[in-house]
């Protein structure tokens, strides 16, 4: 899905119908360096009911409104990035919601079945990491990963150049334990030491050793490039899952936001994941 198409959905908006309610992009704003868009992804009732009083008669009544709005989340898209940062809106418009009615509306704005719009978190490593150096044996490791362009993290550098070697944009990895003993796998490695010394040589050095296509296709996972899921054991031999989209990166941000303020705040959140994870840019692609 290429920056043009988004930019287009976001700017003229085809509503989009989900059960009782409807789905548009509103109150749209485009930067004057045209480096973001800005917009609410407002949900609305199409026929909705609103409860008046009647003072003279001291009685209330209901009374049909069209298009009566339940809930916008605002939120601003960056190309630079390839990123959106949205903000939640308790139970009315929750994270997952969020995505669907996106996606859904990119995909019909497009008109083209074969162009695929999605959006997956970017997770928290800090929590992600945490939860894989707790497992102990792993039964199930699936990840789906597709690399950016020209961004590269050391984790998945390898990985990444091989799918560009073969002109491929995805790679989809599916592993199942053959025995008790649980998959073979640098997983537990790795987290441990980046949760013990995220910033020092001993993370540095592990980040710099390549990994195998499972593993680094979990990690480009995590970075934001894709979904992953791990089942395995824990020492106390409880069952764990561990999911990139249940740990997702979030930050507190204006209710109301000034569209300047939020893609402000969103390009420093960025800019800090691609520090912290060493992301970098390829020249040659560059």
């Amino acid at each position: 899905m290429t920056t043009s198409l988004i930019k287009a959905a976001i700017l003229e908006p085809q509503p989009l119908r989900d059960g009782r309610y409807e789905f548009v992009f509103s109150n749209i704003a485009v930067s004057v360096d045209k480096d973001f868009v800005f917009a609410r992804l407002s949900k609305y009732e199409p026929l909705g009911e609103v409860e008046v009083v009647h003072p003279a008669e001291r009685q209330t009544d209901v009374e049909p409104i069209s298009n009566l709005l339940i809930a916008s989340s605002p939120f601003v898209y960056i190309p630079e990035h390839q990123a959106i940062a949205f903000q939640r809106v308790w139970s009315k418009i929750e994270a997952s919601k969020f995505r669907k009615a996106f996606e859904g509306l990119v995909a019909a704005r497009s008109g083209d079945f074969f162009a695929e719009c999605r959006l997956v978190p970017i997770s928290s490593l800090t929590s992600f990491v945490e939860r894989i150096a707790r497992v102990t044996r792993f039964t199930r490791i699936d990840a789906k990963a597709s690399p950016p362009n020209p961004l590269y993290g050391p984790l998945w550098k390898e990985l990444s150049e091989y799918l560009r070697r073969r002109n491929a944009g995805e790679v989809r990895v599916a592993e199942r334990a053959a025995t008790s003993e649980g998959i073979r796998t640098e997983l537990a490695r790795v987290a441990n030491a980046i949760s013990a010394d995220s910033e020092g040589p001993k993370a540095e050095e592990l980040l710099s050793q390549p990994l195998g296509v499972t593993d680094a296709a979990l990690f480009m996972a995590a970075d934001g490039y894709g979904e992953a899921r791990v089942d395995g054991v824990k020492p106390d031999g409880s069952t764990v899952t561990v999911r990139t989209s249940d740990v997702h990166m979030e930050f507190q941000h204006a209710k109301d936001p000034d569209p300047a303020g939020l893609h402000a705040a969103a390009v420093e959140v960025l800019r800090r994941i691609e520090v912290s994870r060493r992301l970098q840019h390829d020249d040659q692609e560059g």
